[in-house]
């Protein structure tokens, strides 16, 4: 009984040493404060063309356009049935438009196509709608040789 008491009594010391140790570790600089972005998007994509490769081409698109500044989360994507709309539009969630029109002239959008309506139940707390439309292939074709432009410079 005695060599049982004194295992658990060393067992109990030595868990005790372990969670001082990580202690000490996390107060002492293993934990890191990240910058925040300027803009944040809690994005929901709506494809509004026939194209149905168009929502995937764009999503990777948008992943490519965050960076430290612009913070840009996908929170939900679908596509409208039986309709082309001709146009892409960006939909404003919040009053404040700071953020959607980062987002804007990332993508090379117009700002004339940029609008404020919130949304009712808007449980997933999304910031902004990208409705795309039929001529969204000649923005994306349009940003990437901008971008391979930059790259050859």
């Amino acid at each position: 009984m005695a060599t049982f008491d004194l295992l658990l009594l060393g067992v109990i010391v030595f868990l005790g040493f372990q969670a001082t140790s990580l202690a000490l570790q996390v107060s002492g600089g293993y934990s890191a404060t990240l910058p925040s972005p300027e803009w944040s998007v809690r994005l929901q994509v709506i494809n509004g063309s026939t194209d149905e490769t168009l929502l995937r081409r764009v999503v990777k698109e948008l992943k490519e356009c965050a960076d430290e500044k612009l913070e840009i989360e996908i929170v939900e994507t679908s596509s409208f049935e039986r309709t082309s709309l001709p146009q892409t539009y960006i939909v404003s969630r919040e009053k404040d438009l700071a953020a959607t029109e980062q987002l804007a002239q990332r993508l090379g959008l117009d700002p004339d196509h940029i609008s404020f309506e919130p949304l009712e139940n808007n449980r997933k707390h999304i910031t902004a709608t990208l409705i795309l439309g039929a001529e969204s292939d000649k923005w994306l074709v349009a940003r990437k040789s901008t971008q391979e432009e930059a790259t050859r410079n």
